[in-house]
């Protein structure tokens, strides 16, 4: 019986349920398509899948302290060029690993992350992340992101409709904002949304 309260977890587990029924319905021919910068569809797959893993390798791995607050200082805290390389070759390596069937390797790594999510004895333990030690209410909202995302990615390089879960989206709404203003590109952000970078106006708009 998991002890993690229903609020802790559910906008990732919803953001990654979505994740799983979009790998579902992209075409197996089209794995070897490009997709993300140098990934194909099958790397693509293979990184967005991490966002399922590491929350089940890290919940194996308490942390005696927390180093990171919340999920802005966990991306900024990875926001290095130096580490793409890395990056895009874990993606690829991911990807491998789902094998021939790559929607039965995708829900295998859900079915793990949510029986690993089930053993939590804690209320919210603190594990130790790529970042350091962070509190799981805390480190999940960064997977939630992933998923959201790259399930965007998937779909629009796959050609297949997606439409994320409203608490996941609003989640990864609120992180774009406040990685907006921790860059500097709040103001950017406001005008972005508002039409004025591109010169269009919002009908009806008091702004």
């Amino acid at each position: 019986m998991t002890l993690v309260p229903p609020a802790l977890d559910a906008s990732f587990l919803a953001a990654a349920a979505a994740f799983v029924e979009l790998v579902d319905r992209v075409p197996a021919g089209m794995l070897a398509e490009p997709a993300l910068g140098t990934w194909n569809l099958r790397d693509l797959i293979g990184h967005t899948t991490r966002a399922l893993r590491t929350v089940a390798i890290y919940l194996d791995r308490p942390a005696d302290r927390i180093e990171r607050a919340d999920a802005i200082e966990y991306f900024e805290a990875c926001r290095d060029p130096a580490n793409a390389p890395v990056v895009a070759a874990r993606g690829v390596a991911s990807g491998r690993e789902l094998g021939d069937d790559v929607p039965a390797g995708v829900r295998l790594a859900f079915d793990d992350v949510v029986t690993a999510l089930g053993r939590v004895r804690d209320t919210d333990p603190v594990i130790e992340t790529a970042a350091g030690g962070m509190r799981l209410h805390t480190y999940l909202p960064t997977r939630t992101f992933e998923l959201v995302v790259h399930s965007s990615d998937i779909a629009q390089a796959a050609g297949v409709s997606y439409e994320p879960p409203a608490a996941a989206l609003a989640e990864a709404t609120e992180l774009v904002r406040g990685l907006a203003l921790a860059q500097g590109h709040g103001l950017a952000l406001v005008r972005r949304l508002t039409g004025r970078e591109s010169g269009a106006e919002l009908p009806g708009s008091v702004l």
